[in-house]
């Protein structure tokens, strides 16, 4: 067996594995797919037509795998496998043999010219990827990964092109390049401390905003609690619906007037706060019942004061006399809160008529 039958059958060999040639060989694509490491029998392979016009025995395919960097034999030494798993059509690099390059820029702009640059400082490139852009689709930014047809070009490509930490190299082209080369294993490393370093980043965000909310959420309950707490006091401070508004009362009327002439209605007005030649006055009965029974009471006895020493009024008839007739309001919710928070009406709350 010459080694120029060896080299040839090698040739082949690789050939026969390579991706260009699986990811159209249908047939051996099936073989490698049906084993569960890859593996192709070398007796299978000897029926394949380049073998079979080459005189090629099992004693070559032995020997030429045995002399190459890219396959290998099983334990038994009757399959040949490659060792770079084959994917299909990939849109992915393989890890272990690819790199990240970055600064790159024109003519180093397209996967055709990458990697040919590549290919001629490095050695054969099988693949390239370029980042994809807002619509999917990929796109050259100054940065890629490349994947080898050897594992070995990873360290051999990093050693001589990466200059990102200032190192002089003597090819004034890659000087002149100026790359950050990488490999991918690093590359993910660097990925996952970033990705990490954006979670924990993310994570203080939130806790900050938890914080923040949980601050208003009981300061909101606080100032409802206070508040709950203010009207509780206000509830004790005045009793509820005791305050009557009166309105159209006669010029030059006084309290003892005006509270005779209200208690018509069988009420008790407790106190009258009636300012001198005012046309209207507030009165405090003892219950809100009470305020109820005279608003009632004035509501269907239309009444007029036709004087200020008027007590018993007279009733009004026609259209023209009801809008002169006297006006009773109960005063509720937030008008009696701003009512009772007037220091001139604090008076009222203990004070009776008389007294």
């Amino acid at each position: 067996m010459s080694e120029e039958h060896v080299h040839k059958t090698l040739n082949i060999l690789e050939t026969y594995f390579s991706d260009a040639n699986l990811n159209f060989d249908k047939l051996l694509k099936k073989y490698i797919s049906e084993d569960t490491h890859g593996f192709v029998s070398i007796d299978k392979l000897l029926k394949l037509k380049r073998f079979k016009d080459n005189k090629v025995t099992q004693e070559d395919i032995i020997k030429a795998t045995e002399g190459s960097s890219r396959l290998y034999l099983n334990d038994s030494k009757t399959s040949v496998g490659r060792i770079k798993p084959f994917v299909a059509f990939k849109k992915e690099e393989l890890d272990d043999w690819s790199i990240y390059v970055e600064g790159l820029k024109k003519p180093y702009h397209t996967q055709e010219k990458i990697s040919a640059l590549f290919s001629k400082l490095i050695g054969p490139v099988t693949f390239i990827r370029f980042p994809l852009d807002q619509k999917k689709q990929p796109n050259f930014y100054g940065f890629c990964f490349i994947e080898f047809a050897e594992k070995e070009h990873v360290l051999k490509a990093i050693e001589k092109m990466d200059c990102s930490k200032g190192q002089e190299h003597e090819e004034s082209e890659i000087m002149k390049l100026a790359l950050k080369v990488i490999s991918k294993k690093d590359y993910n490393e660097l990925e996952k401390q970033y990705l990490q370093i954006q979670s924990n980043a993310k994570a203080g965000i939130k806790r900050a905003w938890d914080e923040y909310y949980e601050e208003q959420e009981r300061k909101e309950l606080e100032a409802m609690k206070i508040e709950e707490e203010q009207e509780q006091e206000e509830d004790t401070i005045y009793p509820k619906g005791v305050i009557a508004f009166i309105t159209n009362l006669a010029p030059k009327s006084s309290k003892s007037v005006i509270s005779t002439l209200l208690q018509q209605a069988d009420v008790q007005v407790a106190y009258v706060d009636y300012k001198k030649n005012a046309p209207s006055c507030h009165v405090r009965l003892n219950s809100s019942e009470d305020t109820d029974k005279l608003v009632n009471y004035f509501k269907q006895n239309k009444t007029i004061q036709t004087e200020g020493k008027d007590e018993v009024g007279k009733a009004a008839v026609s259209e023209g006399q009801l809008s002169q007739a006297l006006g009773v309001q109960k005063i509720t919710g937030e008008q009696e809160k701003i009512f009772w928070k007037d220091e001139n009406h604090l008076a009222m709350l203990n004070k009776i008529e008389g007294k």
